[in-house]
C-alpha cells in the first residue's frame, strides 16, 4: 500500500489515501521432473518466508533449467514487486502472459507494477483485459477503480469499486470495507460529502477498527464543516495510533479554526515530533512552520 496527502496548509486537511491493490500472493502449477521443481518449489517457500532477493534466484533457476516455465515468471514477477523492482516485473509478467495467454494473475500483477509508476492506462488496458477473460473478477475491478481514481476519472472510478463491491460480496469484511472507503474517497473528491460519509460509515460499519475510514470520514465532517463530528472521529483514530501524526496535525488545525490554541499547540508540537521520529522531515517542517506561527503571529513581531 501507499501513502497519498496534500500539501499542508493552514486551512486545509489532509487526505489518507490508503491505496492498497489485490493480487494472488503466490500460486502453484504441477510440476514435471524435467522442470526443476526444487528450485521452484524452494521460490516459492523463500517468497513465503519474506526473503524476495533469494526468491528471485531460486525462480531463475528454474527457468534456467525450464525456460518455458511460466509460474516460475510469474512468481518472479511477484518477488520484484515486493522489492519494488516495477520494470523487471512487468517483463516478467509480459513473459508468463506469452507463454499462457490466459494468465490472469499475470496480468493482475503487471497492472500493479504499471500502477505504481504511474503508468495508470496501461494498468487499466491489463485490468481490462483480465475482465474480458472473467467478468467476475473483483481484484480487476478494485484495482481499475484506483488505477481510475489516480487520472481522475471519477465515474469510471465509482463503477468499478461498485462491480467489485458486487462481485466481492462474499469477501470478508476487512477487504470489502477497504472497497467503501476507496469510493467514498472518490466522493469526498468530488465533495460529494453525504455519499462520502455514506461509504465511510459502511466500511466501518463492517471493520469497527479502520483507521482510514474514521480518519477520510472526519475530513468529510470538516469540509461540512461539523467540527463535533470531525474531532470526534480523529479522537477515535488517535485512541487506536496515538503516533497518527496526520490525526494530530489536523486535529490541532481544527482546535486552532475554534479558537482552542492551547489544545492546538499541543496537538501540533506533538505532529511534529511524529513526524520526525518517522523520518518525514518535510512534514516535520511544514508543521513547525505553522506551530510558530501560531505561537508568534505576525501582529506579535515588533
Amino acid at each position: 500500500m501507499i501513502y497519498l496527502w496534500q500539501s499542508l496548509v493552514t486551512a486545509g486537511l489532509l487526505l489518507y489515501l490508503v491505496l492498497g491493490t489485490w493480487v494472488t500472493p503466490l500460486w502453484a502449477e504441477s510440476l514435471d521432473a524435467d522442470r526443476s521443481p526444487d528450485a521452484f518449489r524452494a521460490g516459492l517457500q523463500l517468497y513465503r518466508d519474506g526473503q524476495y532477493h533469494q526468491a528471485v534466484a531460486a525462480f531463475s533457476q528454474a527457468i534456467a533449467h525450464h525456460p518455458d516455465h511460466a509460474s516460475a515468471y510469474s512468481n518472479r514477477c511477484l518477488s520484484h514487486v515486493q522489492l519494488s523492482d516495477y520494470e523487471q516485473a512487468i517483463a516478467d509478467c509480459t513473459q508468463a502472459i506469452t507463454l499462457n495467454p490466459r494468465d490472469l494473475e499475470s496480468y493482475l500483477t503487471r497492472g500493479l507494477s504499471y500502477h505504481r509508476l504511474g503508468q495508470d492506462q496501461q494498468a487499466i488496458a491489463d485490468y481490462s483485459q483480465v475482465l474480458q477473460i472473467d467478468t467476475t473478477d473483483y481484484r480487476a475491478y478494485y484495482n481499475r477503480g484506483l488505477a481510475h481514481f489516480a487520472l481522475d476519472h471519477h465515474d469510471e472510478a465509482i463503477a468499478d469499486y461498485g462491480q467489485a463491491i458486487q462481485q466481492g460480496a462474499h469477501l470478508d469484511d476487512h477487504r470489502l470495507a477497504d472497497v467503501y472507503d476507496d469510493r467514498g474517497l472518490v466522493y469526498l473528491s468530488l465533495h460529494h460529502h453525504d455519499r462520502a460519509i455514506d461509504n465511510f460509515n459502511q466500511a466501518i460499519a463492517l471493520d469497527t477498527l479502520n483507521i482510514r475510514a474514521y480518519f477520510n470520514r472526519a475530513c468529510a465532517h470538516h469540509q461540512q464543516q461539523n467540527w463535533v463530528a470531525a474531532l470526534q472521529d480523529f479522537d477515535q483514530v488517535l485512541s487506536f495510533n496515538p503516533d497518527h501524526a496526520e490525526a494530530l496535525l489536523n486535529r490541532g488545525l481544527i482546535h486552532q479554526q475554534l479558537g482552542h490554541i492551547d489544545r492546538a499547540i499541543a496537538d501540533l508540537n506533538q505532529a511534529a515530533t511524529c513526524f520526525c521520529d518517522q523520518g518525514h522531515m518535510r512534514a516535520y517542517r511544514q508543521t513547525m512552520a505553522l506551530l510558530t506561527r501560531l505561537q508568534f503571529p505576525p501582529s506579535l513581531v515588533g
